[in-house]
């Protein structure tokens, strides 16, 4: 669908809609339902575009899970498949950084929900080789998960989460360490109106929405 016309353009995003519902999207489905090989991730990966198409238009689709869940079982059907980690690594990764958008009012997401998906995360990274997104912010995810865990369980909250945070030592904003390469630190809007897609390197930017973000947070 982003192959380039003749011209150099893409096609009309209508065009693309039209293709991806009407020809795509029921080719996968119907391979899902047959349980083929790599057809739950690649509906999972399509799916997000298709949110884009006029209401109704997947009404013949029937009832599909969340992409993060068709990439869930395209990884149960095959544990080996790396682009469907790197999927699920990058659509977790998205919906962190709207969990997090709000500090240091607080969390959106659950922070128990949140330190599953961490953990995951890491062991996909790990087995297959994938550059998380950066070790330094996983860790302030994790710390803050923790930290909003055992805040909402005081029974007093005076002062609201900043006010816990700083008697913690915790700040709401990531600063990102210079890397070997001296590139300038990434401050907590480094990623914020930015999303995560899985690419040959691992990590690419990708424009997103706060509404996409929480959507791609599949959960």
């Amino acid at each position: 669908l982003d192959v380039p016309a003749a011209n150099g353009d893409r096609p009309p995003a209508k065009l693309r809609a039209l293709l991806l519902v009407r020809l795509v999207l029921p080719v996968l489905v119907s391979g899902r339902a047959a349980r083929r090989p790599q057809y739950a991730r690649w509906l999972g990966l399509a799916l997000p575009e298709a949110w884009n198409t006029p209401p109704g238009a997947l009404d013949d689709l029937g009832a599909l899970p969340a992409p993060r869940d068709l990439l869930d079982e395209a990884l149960a059907l095959d544990a080996g498949d790396r682009v469907a980690a790197a999927a699920w690594i990058s659509a977790t990764a998205r919906g962190f950084e709207y969990d997090f958008h709000e500090l240091p009012s607080g969390l959106l997401g659950d922070p128990d929900e949140i330190l599953r998906d961490i953990a995951r995360l890491e062991a996909l990274a790990t087995t297959f080789g994938i550059r998380e997104p950066l070790p330094a912010r996983v860790a302030f995810w994790r710390d803050h998960a923790l930290a909003y865990r055992d805040y909402i369980g005081l029974g007093d909250r005076a002062g609201g989460y900043g006010a816990y945070l700083a008697s913690r030592g915790l700040s709401p904003h990531f600063i990102r360490p210079p890397d070997a390469g001296g590139a300038p630190p990434e401050n907590d809007e480094g990623l914020a109106g930015r999303g995560l897609q899985v690419g040959d390197a691992g990590f690419e930017p990708a424009t997103s929405s706060l509404s996409e973000k929480r959507s791609n947070r599949l959960s």
